[in-house]
C-alpha cells in the first residue's frame, strides 16, 4: 500500500498534494438536441455559485483553469 506523508484535507487536494479524485459525470442522450438552458447548467456547475454549493455541501471545488 502506497504511502501519502499528507493529511487528506481540502488545501492538499487541492494543490495536488493529496491524490484524490471523485468525477461528476452529466450525461446527454443523442437523440435529443442540445439545449440552450443545458449549457447554462453546466456553465452555472462551473462558475462561482456552483462551486461555492460544492464546497457548502463538503466537497472540494473545481481547480481553476
Amino acid at each position: 500500500m502506497p504511502s501519502i506523508d499528507v493529511e487528506p484535507n481540502s488545501i492538499h487536494i487541492s494543490d495536488g498534494s493529496y491524490p484524490f479524485t471523485a468525477n461528476l459525470y452529466v450525461i446527454t442522450l443523442k437523440k435529443d438536441k442540445p439545449k440552450p438552458m443545458l449549457a447554462s447548467f453546466l456553465a452555472w456547475m462551473q462558475g462561482p455559485q456552483g462551486q461555492e454549493l460544492v464546497e457548502k455541501v463538503g466537497y472540494v471545488r473545481l481547480k481553476s483553469p
